[in-house]
């Protein structure tokens, strides 16, 4: 057990030296680059999910429908689509990211958040919600033969009903890596109540509109990772080339039945 929790130490310890070596550099980018595309899905996709609630229904209604799937005619929403470990390039606005509870669903459901940033939690209904933010670890999983489901708890909080905003700085080790995944919002009360943010310390990443379509601009010419997850449908991604000024074009196409992973 204690050889266990020195390697645990010791990959924690490396995790940390390797994200400060490649911390992101904020430069001035002229005649930048630009990528755009649309996200879409060929096969047939499952009927999304619907939960009969039998608690709170005053507020969670008599059924949940997971939005999991947001489909229009193909094109898919809800899709985080991002530059893969980015060294440098323009200003990160931080901004703030609001988390808002109301009537039970947690929204935005899927979003994107940027390292000392902010979350902004907001209860809008007339009960008590309590959320858990986890971090996926990756890392775990090589080191342990029942790692941890959801990931790792990094934030514990209790949201009266109809209580006042509550504010928290988004740290450096909520950044996705290759050792650590999204943060899942999930409720302590309600298992059908979800919600996933992925958090970034450079702004090359974005979220597909119902029409699938997203756009990255200021982008300085070189090779990169592009990569896209989805809830239900997992990750993707391509090498692509930006070169100065030029726009990139760069669809992507889910099969419904090919393990994609998450």
């Amino acid at each position: 057990m204690r050889k266990i929790l020195i390697l645990l130490m010791s990959v924690i310890c490396l995790v940390l030296v390797v994200n400060i070596a490649f911390a992101y550099e904020q430069i001035s980018v002229t005649n930048g680059g630009s990528i755009s595309g649309v996200v879409k899905v060929a096969g047939t996709v499952a009927a999304d999910d619907a939960t009969a609630i039998d608690m709170n229904k005053e507020d969670c209604g008599d059924t949940q429908k997971a939005d999991k799937y947001i489909i229009t005619g193909s094109k898919v929403a809800n899709v985080v689509v991002w530059l893969d470990q980015v060294q440098k390039g323009k200003s990160l606005i931080k901004g703030t990211y609001p988390i808002v509870i109301n009537k039970c669903k947690i929204s935005p459901l899927v979003g994107v958040a940027y390292t000392g940033g902010e979350f902004t939690f907001s209860n809008e209904d007339k009960i008590l919600h309590t959320l858990q933010l986890k971090s996926g670890l990756n890392f775990h999983k090589k080191l342990s033969s029942r790692p941890l489901k959801n990931g790792a708890t990094v934030l514990n909080l209790a949201l009266p009903k109809s209580a006042a905003e509550v504010k928290h700085t988004i740290p450096s080790y909520f950044k996705i890596s290759n050792d650590r995944g999204y943060i899942s919002i999930l409720s302590n009360t309600h298992s059908f109540m979800r919600g996933y943010v992925f958090v970034f310390d450079h702004p090359y990443a974005v979220v597909t509109d119902n029409a699938g379509a997203f756009a990255i601009s200021d982008v300085p010419a070189g090779d990169y990772t592009l990569k896209i997850w989805h809830e239900g449908f997992g990750v993707m991604e391509k090498k692509i080339t930006v070169k100065a000024g030029t726009k990139v074009i760069s669809d992507f196409i889910y099969q419904t039945g090919v393990e994609a992973g998450i």
